[in-house]
């Protein structure tokens, strides 16, 4: 079965694995990854390390899924915030901005490595003040793309709970 475009999908990590072969060739504009958390280990798993655990395969196996796809612009939404551990924050903004900043590798040599020299106990005042400076330039580099919203202000403006249910097409519904 091929697919055309369609206005609007919404389908689940779990069921997007099944329809890969129908979706690798069709064109999306945007994609809203929700449940990000899922993705921030997943890109970052060497497939020949993998650890056997099945929340490990099946999250590496939706990135292969989402990264697969031909998309223009990609969303990641995330309730699960990413603490101190840059690798993961990398696989996140690598996902959002391919390349935006470098390889794995390069994030590393450039940011990850320098951060981390700065917060260890035995820095010295030149590695934290280093590490300090990379962290600002990261941030500034990242802020282009990057909204962050706390609980305390989402709580002003959303309800607590929202109850509801969306109707949408499925795959044969598309035109």
């Amino acid at each position: 079965m091929l697919l055309t475009l369609c206005a609007v999908m919404i389908v689940s990590y779990e069921t997007l694995r099944t329809l890969q072969d129908e979706l690798v060739n069709c064109p999306i504009g945007l994609l809203l990854a929700d449940e990000g958390h899922r993705l921030k280990n997943a890109g970052m798993i060497n497939l020949s390390r993998l650890d056997m655990h099945s929340d490990g395969i099946v999250d590496t196996l939706t990135f292969q899924s989402l990264t697969a796809l031909n998309v223009q612009r990609r969303v990641i939404l995330t309730g699960t915030p990413i603490q101190n551990d840059l690798s993961e924050y990398f696989a996140l903004l690598n996902f959002a901005n391919p390349e935006y900043l470098g390889s794995k590798l390069d994030f590393r040599k450039n940011f990850e490595f320098k951060i981390l020299r700065g917060r260890d106990a035995d820095a010295t005042d030149k590695d934290k003040l280093e590490s300090d400076a990379k962290l600002k330039e990261l941030g500034g580099l990242v802020s282009k793309f990057i909204i962050r919203r706390t609980n305390d202000l989402l709580s002003k403006y959303c309800e607590s709970r929202l109850h509801g249910s969306i109707a949408g097409l499925t795959i044969s519904q598309c035109p």
